[in-house]
């Protein structure tokens, strides 16, 4: 039975939605300490989640820092899509992928690769 009264059943439609979806099983995982239970508990597919963190991850790296110009969103683009920009520009991006990592071990991130 979810633990929250949120239903993540239906797809997102742009990343705002994605950075909703990653908060709340990342708030999961910090009672459960599992993926498999977060995204269970959630009723979330864990490899939606994957596919889609690399956006949360630079939203929420870049929240009160200026890392530049981030990737752009454009109506009609399917968020896959956009993923994958997101994940050329966090490569191109040295002082965010530095940021994202010490978030990551400080446990302020899921623990989970990308999958593309």
């Amino acid at each position: 039975m979810p633990r929250f009264n949120l239903d993540f059943r239906f797809p997102v439609q742009n990343p705002e939605d994605v950075v909703h979806r990653y908060r709340a099983v990342l708030k999961e995982f910090r009672r459960t300490r599992s993926m498999s239970l977060s995204c269970e508990a959630l009723n979330v597919d864990r490899n939606t989640i994957a596919l889609t963190a690399i956006i949360a991850k630079i939203f929420i790296g870049a929240e009160g820092e200026d890392f530049g110009q981030l990737p752009v969103f454009i109506e009609g683009e399917t968020v896959g899509n956009y993923a994958k920009t997101c994940k050329a520009f966090l490569e191109g991006n040295q002082l965010l992928r530095k940021k994202k990592k010490k978030k990551k071990n400080n446990s302020e991130l899921l623990p989970m690769k990308y999958k593309f």
